[in-house]
């Protein structure tokens, strides 16, 4: 990858979980593909895997499986099948991808909170940058400037922030508004972190 985070630092298991979360989206809205067309999924185990064939057929069928997952009260679990969310994600991409990218945005938020209290924490502009995103996300995932802000220059890559854009939306939308790409979340971090290499956990 071209940003290549320490794992020692705070922002390394935040982005990765970032990239989980986006390469399940490609993967379920790829099934879901297949499900809607009423395919099937084979999966066929290479000869030079016998030896680990049962092992490779038991992971399988158990990625394929349902969640089963534990609800307080209920003395059943619940069942969700991925054929049932990624027919959704098929049929209703429209409405729920935008939303995947702002559930996506809490890497931000999270990136924002563990370094709260660091000593490399600062005023500094991308840090005020940080600060602000994390606020829209926690308001709908628009840019919210009140009482004066933003009190301090908050600016990252060209996008400089000021109290005009109270009320954008943080990420592009599809009519152009917004500021943040997908790929955005990670290029802050990393610039951040390049800037701070003395940065802990």
């Amino acid at each position: 990858m071209k940003y290549n985070f320490d794992r020692s630092k705070p922002f390394y298991p935040l982005v990765m979980s970032y990239l989980a979360q986006l390469h399940g989206l490609k993967e379920i809205c790829a099934i879901g593909a297949i499900a809607v067309a009423n395919g099937k999924r084979d999966f066929t185990i290479p000869s030079h895997c016998n030896d680990t064939r049962n092992d490779i057929e038991t992971g399988i069928k158990s990625l394929l499986s349902p969640l089963n997952l534990a609800v307080t009260g209920d003395t059943e679990k619940l069942d969700v099948s991925i054929e049932f969310v990624a027919k959704e994600m098929a049929l209703n991409h429209g409405y729920l991808l935008p939303f995947q990218a702002r559930a996506a945005s809490a890497c931000l938020a999270m990136a924002h909170e563990i370094t709260k209290y660091n000593a490399c924490r600062t005023n500094e502009k991308k840090w005020e940058f940080l600060r602000h995103c994390r606020n829209a996300i926690s308001h709908n995932a628009k840019w919210h400037f009140l009482n004066k802000e933003p009190i301090n220059e908050a600016e990252w890559r060209g996008i400089k922030l000021e109290a005009k854009m109270h009320g954008e939306p943080l990420f592009v939308q599809a009519d152009g508004t917004g500021n943040l790409k997908l790929g955005d979340p990670i290029a802050l971090l990393w610039d951040i972190e390049s800037e701070y290499p003395n940065m802990t956990v």
